[in-house]
């Protein structure tokens, strides 16, 4: 996975948030389990909130509360650890 504007795992609050969720899991698969369900049920789609703004970005998820399914796929899982390797994506809606 290639960091660019739409899949910013390099942003500052993206990465902390991913930092702080693998610092809590016991393993990758945690890991992977703790992301998905945060962003599940922490960040609400867009369309079920009836939401004006579209969210494109893992960083635009975290600034603006909720997201498309595209957007919040793009959340911590995709983060790449420092001497670890990095999760599969995960999709949610």
């Amino acid at each position: 996975m290639k960091c660019d504007d739409v899949v910013d795992f390099d942003n500052p609050e993206v990465k902390a948030l991913a930092d702080k969720l693998f610092a809590e899991a016991e393993d990758e698969t945690d890991f992977v389990r703790r992301a998905y369900e945060y962003v599940r049920d922490t960040f609400p789609h867009s369309a079920d909130i009836n939401a004006d703004e579209v969210a494109v970005s893992a960083s635009d998820v975290l600034k603006i509360g909720h997201g498309i399914c595209h957007a919040k796929a793009h959340h911590p899982s995709y983060h790449p650890r420092t001497d670890r390797q990095r999760a599969d994506g995960v999709y949610t809606s």
